[in-house]
């Protein structure tokens, strides 16, 4: 008895099977739905554009975090302030990027790299004559650094040889969520 119930159980989804295969064979449109009606391509930045529209769009840096209470990834970069200051020594040209957390709470710098700064020099004509970054290759490590308020840090940028004139230096921070903040400095090369 429970042999002949199994077998036609097994017959009824097999005759399911067939059936479903009958009703919906011809085109695989009429199974998938498509907003594109025409024979246009497939354009994956206006497919990506709608879902950020719709908020349905997850950035990669959201993806497979794991939460931490006790971690705030602050993304205001108006908690940390850059400040550079001329420590000329030796007849070369040094500068301090001071990075000090001006706020209440302690701010977390999220690093990629073994870089922590970034600047350009330009000329009084406005034009690049040295980016640090540009050709080099930094370790792949990722550190975080915790800024306590009033807390400060000190990079000490030591500019390479320059032709005599007045130059501009940019610098930045590169942590992630306070790369966007520069500071400027001009100074001269006698």
């Amino acid at each position: 008895m429970k042999k002949s119930v199994t077998w036609l159980g097994i017959g009824i989804l097999i005759m399911g099977g067939i059936l479903i295969v009958i009703l919906y064979k011809g085109d695989s449109d009429d199974m998938v739905s498509n907003d594109n009606e025409d024979d246009t391509e497939f354009n994956i930045e206006e497919y990506r554009k709608k879902l950020k529209e719709k908020g349905q769009l997850i950035s990669k840096e959201k993806v497979n975090q794991k939460f931490n209470p006790k971690k705030i990834i602050n993304k205001n970069i108006n908690n940390v302030q850059l400040q550079l200051e001329e420590i000329s020594e030796n007849g070369s040209k040094k500068f301090n990027l001071i990075v000090e957390n001006i706020t209440e709470d302690t701010q977390i710098l999220h690093f990629g790299t073994s870089q922590r700064y970034d600047y350009e020099i330009y000329n009084r004509d406005n034009e690049l004559v040295y980016h640090y970054s540009e050709g080099k290759s930094f370790l792949q490590v990722i550190e975080e650094i915790e800024l306590k308020p009033e807390e400060r840090l000190n990079y000490e940028i030591t500019i390479p040889t320059l032709d005599p004139g007045e130059y501009t230096l940019v610098a930045s921070l590169v942590a992630k969520h306070y790369g966007g903040q520069r500071q400027i400095i001009q100074f001269k090369v006698n």
